[in-house]
């Protein structure tokens, strides 16, 4: 009977992975929320800061933080991370174009990646490590 529980929830685990973002080098002392936006493949037009297929956001605490994206389908994706410190949810740039507040982006690529450039292939439960940048 266990086999055959097995053998038909199968198809299901070939087509739902989890991803588990961590987040390093964040600036819990400074005030806002951090938001950690998941692009698939579809959404490539709108990354880094646009409407993302999933989205978390969390009141950092300590230096590091892991939020887990799950029921993830075969695909390409790519993370961002915005440190919202006056929490107008959006990601807050200079007349000269560099970001006021805390980011991060899958890869660890800086200065509004392409989608490419950060692109996580997910065929399996993966790991993403990024490190925020002040």
């Amino acid at each position: 009977m266990r086999k055959l529980i097995s053998i038909l929830l199968l198809p299901l685990s070939l087509y739902s992975f989890s991803m588990e973002v961590n987040i390093n080098n964040i600036q819990p002392d400074r005030k806002g929320r951090v938001w950690v936006s998941l692009f698939h493949l579809k959404d490539a037009s709108k990354y880094p800061f646009g409407k993302a297929s999933h989205r978390v956001k969390f009141i950092p605490k300590e230096i590091r933080h892991s939020v887990y994206f799950r029921g993830l389908k075969k695909g390409e994706y790519a993370v961002s991370v915005i440190h919202d410190e006056n929490r107008n949810g959006k990601a807050d740039e200079s007349i000269l174009g560099f970001f006021e507040e805390g980011y991060g982006f899958s890869n660890n690529y800086r200065y509004f990646p392409s989608f490419k450039k950060s692109q996580i292939n997910v065929n399996t439960n993966s790991i993403v490590n990024i490190r925020m940048v002040y």
